[in-house]
């Protein structure tokens, strides 16, 4: 069945609610059938339980959201965090989605030097580290680069951690918690201490090839085109009223910026969410993280805190 735009929303949130109650309802048979089971459990047995209820709503969510096909229904979801909580049993569960492609992923700096890619990764990061008033950006980015490859060439002076901690390990960077450690080691060499203090979370994501044009901050934004104008775009996203966008024209934006994002791999719907689920009962405390790809309902990078 063809739908007019006019009617997009509303089926659309008919299809987000449907995933919230079911969502509901399943948490509430959890918490059922656990409470007694959590009642007598000490921590070891908690953590098993603890997992078993995380299968299960991450099977929900497989399930449920297999609807969710374009950029306003991500938005409805990644806007719907999900609180239970039983007072009765003592079970608090809450449940957390995001895009997982709102930012850059400066992998791509682990490229081959000589590569075209390289270069296109190089020109977008050195733009935002300008932005950021980076005192150093080459510097910045030669030790992120070293901290990726698998030599301990240095590209610039002091840029390879592992000649001094001999205990770091090169390889892709693959949370904020890495690449915050590079960002240390950066600060303490070139003394530029400001760069500890910028939000790095509104600029870079780490599992994503694409970028969701609908999450993305206008800053990196005008550094991967310098044709978008980041106050203009940062007004239009604090209104509201035209966000989420199906395609770039809806956000103004053409020509050379609409070919500057595409050529950086920014679209306006990338099918990927950065979930975490926490789970209490009484003193016990459970967190899971991981990545969920709507489009081949798989999950991905899955992994529990206790």
């Amino acid at each position: 069945m063809l739908l007019k735009k006019s009617d997009r929303p509303a089926v659309v949130l008919l299809i987000t609610l449907f995933f919230i109650v079911a969502l509901g309802i399943t948490v509430t048979a959890i918490m059922t059938q656990s409470e007694y089971f959590l009642r007598k459990v000490n921590a070891t047995n908690f953590y098993t339980e603890s997992n078993l209820i995380f299968n299960d709503l991450k099977s929900i969510l497989k399930s449920e959201s297999k609807d969710i096909n374009d950029s306003l229904g991500l938005y409805m979801l990644t806007s719907l965090p999900v609180i239970l909580n039983d007072e009765k049993s003592g079970i608090h569960i809450e449940m957390n989605c995001k895009s997982g492609a709102y930012g850059f992923n400066p992998n791509c700096l682990g490229k081959n030097i000589d590569s075209a890619e390289f270069h296109k990764c190089y020109d977008i990061v050195f733009a935002l580290f300008n932005s950021l008033k980076i005192a150093d950006p080459e510097k910045l980015i030669s030790t992120i680069a070293d901290s990726i490859d698998s030599d301990e060439l240095e590209r610039y002076i002091e840029t390879e951690i592992v000649i001094e901690d001999p205990w770091f390990k090169q390889g892709p960077i693959e949370s904020m918690d890495r690449f915050k450690k590079i960002v240390r080691f950066y600060a303490l060499k070139s003394e530029d201490y400001r760069a500890l203090n910028i939000p790095w979370e509104k600029y870079f994501s780490f599992r994503n090839k694409e970028i969701d044009f609908n999450y993305i901050d206008p800053t990196l934004a005008t550094a991967i085109s310098p044709e978008i104008d980041s106050g203009s775009l940062a007004n239009l996203k604090a209104k509201g009223d035209i966000f989420p966008v199906e395609k770039f024209e809806d956000a103004g934006i053409s020509g050379n910026a609409k070919n500057d994002l595409t050529k950086a791999g920014v679209k306006t719907y990338v099918p990927l969410l950065q979930c975490s689920i926490e789970l209490t009962h009484n003193d016990n405390w459970s967190r899971t993280e991981f990545y969920y790809d709507i489009e081949k309902t798989s999950i991905k990078y899955s992994k529990t805190i206790f």
